[in-house]
């Protein structure tokens, strides 16, 4: 439980480590709550719903977009943005890795190297 309060303490901080650990927790936590908020919303009828081509329907439930989930992830998105960095610094990654999370198959790169990424030693950790 620290560590999640450390990830929302640390909003804005993109210097530092983080350790594999504090990743690897704060991930789980987000789509623990992120899935219960998405349950609460469709049974609830807390959601928007829309089709494909983005027409707001009522009747046909194509895509449910949840108010309460989709305010927890606007607000955890930052602190998982800030914590990744923090993250593929400690593994001695350059923090503009980050930028992988943009490109949907590269995602899974990144991923894979802020969870699995053995912590760096070095004494000179990567700035840039």
């Amino acid at each position: 439980m620290r560590t999640i309060i450390d990830v929302y303490k640390n909003y804005f901080n993109f210097n530092g480590k983080s350790t594999r650990m504090d990743y690897n927790i704060f991930m789980i936590f987000s789509l623990i709550v992120w899935t219960l908020l998405f349950m609460f919303d469709t049974t609830s009828g807390f959601f928007i719903t829309y089709d494909m081509a983005g027409n707001f329907i009522v009747e046909d439930m194509t895509i449910r977009y949840g108010y309460t989930s989709i305010a927890f992830l606007i607000i955890s998105l930052i602190p998982w943005i800030s914590l990744s960095v923090r993250r593929l610094r400690d593994a001695g990654l350059s923090p503009y890795w980050i930028l992988l999370f943009l490109i949907p198959v590269a995602q899974l790169v990144a991923y894979i190297m802020c969870i699995f990424a053995p912590s760096n030693k070095r004494r000179n950790p990567v700035t840039a």
